[in-house]
């Protein structure tokens, strides 16, 4: 074993270098020695400057390009076809273990923070949700929410400068409900102050933890302050995921009820309209027919089996935040650039006419963008 020692070392150093030559051929912004670039954007930065600063100073200059966060490189893509080469290579799949451990404090154990066979097996159940068809299927929520949010906006035009941030994330949290967890949702009118307590926690512990290298050892971040308080969000965000999931329960069988009495009026009128009627074939029709179930309902049907129910937790928690913040994130910067150049405003003003005609309906199809 003691013989064996030298040779460890000496492949890791190998590995190491190659990999560091590699990752040299990636631009990014000057480096202080040790600590890199973490420092950047000031000692402890909230998330909205943290992302301007990733957006503005390393995305914008170099589409392919790192940071270097103390001991952890991370490299960013902007560029459609590198993320796509990215995403389709199956060896692309692990994450850095450090930092995965240390954010699963924050998000719990999802697609974000797992990895191997674990992660291909989640993503193998999940991707269905997200097929096209499903996605055409949601379009109308999506002009009913982005309806509401235009009438808040109205109420704040040709009047003082007011932050968009709430109102985009309020938003973005309606989507995700009435979509991806089939759920009824009026957070734009009537938000809920609890949960974005919440959300706003989880935000500034996730920045937090990326930024500090030192908490990515578990030992120390477990026993942190932050670490302690990340901690308590996540049971904070299990415990509301969890009443999503038993609210979904109640609709489906309610669902299941009133689909149960139809059937059984239908077959009452069938056996006195005609009495040799056979509706096995409707049966075989409708089983044939290709469904596409919505998250929720897909990762409620592998608890137990593929997966353990506090997998199902994380998984819908991690989607939940990732994908009302991304909405919520995407819009600002949108709204924030429109406003700043004037000329693009009014150039996406006269597309829009194009498309959707100057008095007529606005409302987005499926054919629209599809």
């Amino acid at each position: 074993m003691l013989l064996s020692l030298p040779q460890v070392l000496v492949a890791f150093v190998r590995d190491w270098l190659h990999f560091r030559r590699l990752a040299n051929r990636f631009p990014g912004p000057p480096t202080l020695p040790i600590v890199g670039n973490l420092f950047d954007c000031g000692l402890f930065p909230d998330p909205w400057t943290l992302i301007k600063w990733g957006l503005d100073d390393v995305m914008y200059r170099y589409p392919a390009g790192q940071i270097i966060m103390g001991p952890v490189r991370m490299f960013l893509l902007s560029e459609v076809n590198d993320i796509q080469t990215l995403l389709m290579n199956s060896k692309n799949q692990s994450r850095p273990k450090l930092i995965a451990d240390a954010l699963a404090y924050c998000l719990g154990k999802g697609l974000v923070t797992i990895n191997g066979n674990e992660w291909s097996l989640h993503n193998k159940i999940m991707m269905p949700c997200f097929h096209q068809n499903l996605l055409k299927t949601y379009v109308p929520e999506f002009n009913r929410k982005s309806d509401v949010f235009i009438e808040l906006l109205a109420e704040y035009a040709n009047g003082d400068a007011f932050d968009v941030k709430r109102m985009t994330e309020t938003l973005g949290v309606d989507i995700i409900f009435e979509t991806l967890f089939g759920l009824p949702s009026n957070q734009q009118r009537n938000p809920d102050q609890e949960l974005f307590e919440f959300i706003l926690t989880g935000q500034k512990e996730i920045s937090h933890c990326i930024r500090s290298p030192w908490l990515y050892l578990e030992t120390i971040y477990k026993i942190s302050p932050s670490g302690r308080k990340a901690m308590e969000n996540l049971k904070l965000g299990r415990k509301f995921i969890a009443k999503v999931i038993e609210q979904r329960k109640v609709l489906h069988r309610s669902k299941a009820e009133c689909l149960l009495m139809k059937r059984s009026f239908k077959t009452k009128k069938n056996t006195l309209d005609a009495p040799n009627h056979d509706s096995k074939s409707e049966v075989q029709v409708e089983s044939n027919k290709k469904e596409y179930r919505i998250l929720v309902d897909a990762l409620l049907q592998e608890s137990g089996n593929s997966l353990s129910y506090e997998s199902v937790l994380d998984e819908l928690l991690t989607v939940f935040l990732a994908g009302f913040d991304t909405t919520a994130i995407t819009l600002q910067f949108a709204l924030y650039f429109l406003a700043k150049n004037p000329f693009v405003q009014e150039k996406a003003v006269r597309e829009l006419r194009t498309v959707f005609g100057s008095a007529g309906s606005t409302e987005v199809t499926p054919n629209s963008f599809f």
